[in-house]
């Protein structure tokens, strides 16, 4: 089954970048749990890193080959550790809150009003 958030306009949007292929201008930042780790959504391509609360992003707005790539990138450049992430694809559940979350992405760079919650697949009992 194709993946609902990859199909979605809005992904597309956030993956192509601006006209250079760089990260869009008024991304918001990287969400973080409560134990100050950044988390990050299926698909992240861009460095949204933050450390004025959102004020300004990373400086690097080139597109990452990998998710692995870009989590190396905020462990060594921003010195800040990211969330683990749970193997495996995504389930029908997830794959619609990663759009979900993918379109408040979209909707609060064009200035509507959303809050964009990282989603975050639930640990394998």
């Amino acid at each position: 089954m194709p993946s609902v958030y990859r199909e979605s306009l809005e992904y597309k949007w956030y993956e192509a970048g601006d006209a250079l292929g760089l990260r869009h201008g008024a991304m918001p930042p990287f969400n973080t749990d409560n134990q100050g780790r950044v988390t990050l959504a299926a698909g992240e391509v861009f460095c949204r890193y933050s450390d004025d609360d959102g004020k300004s992003l990373c400086h690097d707005r080139h597109k990452f080959s990998s998710i692995g790539a870009l989590k190396k990138h905020i462990r060594s450049a921003h010195h800040s550790i990211v969330a683990e992430s749970h193997p495996g694809g995504l389930n029908t559940r997830d794959d619609r809150l990663t759009f979900e979350y993918w379109r408040n992405v979209y909707l609060l760079t064009h200035g509507t009003e959303a809050v964009p919650e990282t989603p975050r697949k639930a640990k394998a009992v």
